[in-house]
């Protein structure tokens, strides 16, 4: 039996809630967050479960974690839910399986505007567009004006128009193991038009894994 607490919140024969990995769907009270809610209702209807681990099995509450799919339909939920707008891609740096397939599957929706990517609450942000105070979920899409290391070695990335200080990205040392694993070195974004994803945290956007940044063609 499946039940859905939310857009990608599952509770598995009454007692197992599962998150579904690699995405974010509105809150129930959020824009778009009923009609999350109601596309994953649809498609679990009448249907089990199977739930596949490629990262880090339980979230910090206790939760199993897991890309999910339908034995009936054999219907990839974070897929179908992609596809339709009805959740957004966010991966984590212990999550990061199938990143890359679900990034172009948000890229077709967002381009088309459907669900949520047609509400302004979703919008993908100018760097100028981000306060110190913005919460949740972040999509930025700017270029980036100046890439160095802080004292204590972490990465920053600055975007600055017209001599104006904008969004700062911080990317902890302990994450640039996995950029050389992915080939990404951030100090080579200096003048790259990028798209990044995150939430803000002491007035940085902070990123801890190579999938938050999309490098985009100018």
């Amino acid at each position: 039996m499946t039940a859905v607490l939310a857009g990608d919140l599952l509770e598995l024969d009454g007692f197992e809630q599962v998150r579904l990995a690699g995405v974010e769907a509105p809150q129930p009270t959020d824009p778009y967050g009923e009609e999350s809610a109601t596309l994953i209702e649809r498609l679990t209807d009448g249907q089990r479960v199977e739930l596949l681990h490629g990262g880090a099995r339980v979230d910090a509450v206790g939760r199993t974690v897991a890309q999910a799919r339908t034995l009936e339909s054999r219907r990839w939920l974070q897929g179908a839910l992609i596809d339709a707008g009805a959740v957004r891609v966010r991966t984590a740096a212990d999550n990061r399986a199938l990143a890359k397939l679900m990034l172009a599957k948000e890229a077709g929706a967002r381009a088309a505007g459907r669900g949520l990517w047609a509400l302004d609450a979703y919008r993908v942000r100018l760097p100028d567009e981000v306060e110190p105070w913005s919460h949740g979920l972040l999509l930025v899409e700017g270029r980036v004006t100046r890439a160095g290391r802080t004292e204590d070695g972490d990465v920053y990335l600055d975007f600055e128009r017209e001599g104006r200080r904008g969004l700062s990205v911080n990317i902890p040392k302990t994450a640039l193991r996995d950029f050389r694993s992915a080939r990404l070195d951030p100090l080579d974004l200096q003048g790259r038009l990028v798209r990044v994803r995150g939430e803000v945290e002491h007035g940085h956007l902070v990123i801890d894994h190579p999938e938050q940044i999309e490098r985009l063609r100018d």
